[in-house]
């Protein structure tokens, strides 16, 4: 999770927000207490955010 904190830029409660409302990747069920993010999954998702944010032309 750390890694796709950073990835991102958002928080804990953030990510886990938009994973309960389908607009961000959920993570792989690796075990009863693991769990992991696909990280071509989460780099697609930032791409999408980039590109629907493009930054202001000055």
């Amino acid at each position: 999770m750390p890694t796709v904190l950073q990835m991102v830029g958002l928080s804990r409660s953030e990510v886990w927000r938009r994973i309960a409302a389908g607009t961000f990747p959920k993570p792989l069920k690796l075990g009863p207490n693991t769990s992991a993010f696909v990280e071509a999954e989460v780099a697609a998702w930032v791409a999408r955010q980039i590109a629907a944010n493009p930054p202001e032309v000055r």
